[in-house]
Order: C-alpha cells, then structure tokens, then sequence
C-alpha cells in the first residue's frame, strides 16, 4: 500500500483574484462554489474496520494543518465503502456558517463535500489534471450509491465573465461566499498557495480605532513588534489584522507607532459572527488617506 495513502497530505490552497482580470473566453477555467465549512483531507485504507453499524475500508480524517480529526459516524460509514484513496473536500453544517461544524446541535446534520482526488488506488493523482481528477471523481459517484451525507461538489465551466457574475449571483442570493475558479489543465500542488485556484468572495469594510500592536509569531517576514495592528470598534469589539507591509512596519518602529494609537483604519472582511467578531478581517486603507 502507497504511504501516501496512509499519510496526510497538505491541501492546496487558493489564491486571491488578481488585478488583471481573468480571460474566461478560452473555457479553460471551472467554477465551483467556495464553501464555507471545515477542509479535510480523507484517506480511505484497506483494513477492514468495524464499526457498530458497517464494515469497510478504514477512514482517518484531517484538518488542513494535518491535525485528525473524527468524522460522524453516518458520513464515516459511507466512506468506507469508497475506493482506496484520498480525497480532498470540506465538511459542513448544511445552511450554516463554518462554525456551525463544530456546533453538537448540528452533527447529524454534517455533510461531506468531496471536490478532489489525490490518491487513487496506489498512485497519485496529483500529477493528473483537473478535469481528469474531475472525471474520475464523476465517475465514482455514479458507480456509488446515491446519499445525502457524502456529495460531490457542483462544477460548472466558465466561457465568460457575465456567466461568472451569474454564478456567483446566485451562490450570494442564498448567502453562500462565493467562487472558486480552477484551472481546467493545472495539476494539484500539494501545500502550495495556487494561482491555478482563485477565489471571489463578497467582501465588507469597516472603520476600526487603532488601540495596539502584537509582535510577529513565526511569520515569514520580519515584521517585529509591530506584525499585526488590534483594533476596536464603536461596539467595543476588537480583532486584528496584518501589517500591511513591512514599509509600514518600519514607519512604525521609527515612531509612528505612538502616532498610530487612534488612528482610523479600514479593514475588509467577510461577515459579522453572532457574536459580533469580524470574520478573515484584512487590511484595506488609512481611513484618513
């Protein structure tokens, strides 16, 4: 049995949209939707697991910084039934946001969304491209007994950008996030931020007071003292965000920083959570600027 099977393998990742707007006229593009849920990468292993309810292959389940995690037992029990493999997909609370994952209430409610292959069998699929990954998938699913708790994800290619703004108007009508746009001849790079994958999300903006600064944690860039700004709303809410860059970290440590301290800041993100946090908040601008 190939140890890729058995081992966790680092998801690829999507790449925000680019200044230059994609040419969608070649049909060389797929869209599917962005969902909004818990990524992980499923191996399906020869081994004969039992269960109370089934007997299959064995299924291990990880988050996307390869930490295990245990799949309800209704989506478990399908899974044993598929190929030897490994798959890559998002798990989640059908009509909920991500957080609704973890949310007890809603566990025999999770689904399985499955987008790609990664191992097939013993051999690697990563080297194929996505429409061969994709026709391999499609073609499981049709040999698989149909169920509502292990799905395979919509895919649609694109020819134009007012097809693309249709889709994405209908994914935002039911207050979904958005769109992944793959690349119909890219292979799947393990681990690696891709162009090959990029996102359209609906984002919003809001005007926070600059109350600090948190020092860097391992960032790849040195940015010091001053590697992420916190911030508060008119609520009282706080989050945070990146330094923009490290020019603005290096205007705040030759003291900026105490200039900086309530200071306006626009910020973009997804959503407002009940609770009233700030979903992937991200620098935007100097409200002031």
């Amino acid at each position: 049995m190939s140890s890729a099977v058995n081992t966790f393998i680092s998801p690829q990742l999507a790449s925000p949209m680019p200044k230059v707007p994609i040419d969608l006229s070649t049909g060389q593009w797929a869209a599917e939707e962005k969902l909004d849920g818990h990524r992980l990468i499923v191996s399906v292993t020869e081994g004969a697991r039992e269960s109370l309810y089934a007997e299959g292959n064995a299924v291990t389940a990880w988050g996307r910084y390869g930490i295990v995690r245990i799949l309800p037992q209704h989506i478990t029990d399908v899974l044993q039934a598929f190929p030897v493999g490994v798959y890559d997909g998002e798990l989640l609370a059908p009509g909920k946001r991500s957080y609704g994952v973890t949310e007890l209430v809603n566990s025999n409610d999770l689904v399985y969304t499955i987008f790609d292959v990664l191992v097939i069998g013993e051999t690697s699929a990563m080297d194929g491209t996505y429409d061969q990954r994709r026709e391999c998938l499609v073609e499981l699913f049709i040999q698989l007994p149909r169920t509502t708790s292990v799905v395979l994800a919509t895919s649609t290619v694109v020819t134009s950008s007012e097809q693309m703004q249709a889709l994405l108007k209908t994914v935002w009508d039911r207050d979904g996030e958005g769109l992944i746009l793959k690349r119909r001849s890219a292979v799947y790079r393990e681990g690696k931020r891709s162009k090959d994958w990029v996102k359209l999300k609906k984002l919003q903006t809001a005007v926070l007071t600059i109350t600090g600064f948190e020092p860097s944690k391992g960032t790849k860039q040195n940015r010091g003292l001053y590697a992420t700004v916190v911030l508060r709303d008119e609520q009282g809410h706080t989050t945070t965000v990146k330094t923009r860059n490290n020019a603005e970290c290096e205007a705040f440590e030759a003291g900026g920083a105490a200039q900086a301290i309530g200071r306006k800041l626009r910020i973009e993100f997804q959503e407002r959570t009940p609770d009233g946090s700030y979903r992937h908040p991200r620098w935007d601008r100097w409200e002031d600027e």
